[in-house]
């Protein structure tokens, strides 16, 4: 089973610490709430299902006429 990293984790690894060999989870979780409070929500890939594309109104399909 691959190693999985939680959300804090993978995201601390994008702001590094002043230690070399840490992370700055505090960046991470600053993050996560700028994330929360804009509407957005973190889960876990294996409960995300994407919704089937609309198809295309016939007027979405006609090229806009310039006049």
């Amino acid at each position: 089973m691959p190693h999985r990293l939680s959300a804090r984790d993978a995201l601390s690894r994008l702001f590094p610490a002043n230690n070399q060999s840490m992370y700055n989870r505090e960046m991470a979780d600053r993050a996560i709430a700028w994330l929360a409070e804009c509407g957005y929500q973190i889960v876990p890939t294996d409960q995300v299902t994407l919704a089937p594309a609309e198809p295309a109104t016939e007027e979405r399909q006609r090229a806009p006429e310039i006049h």
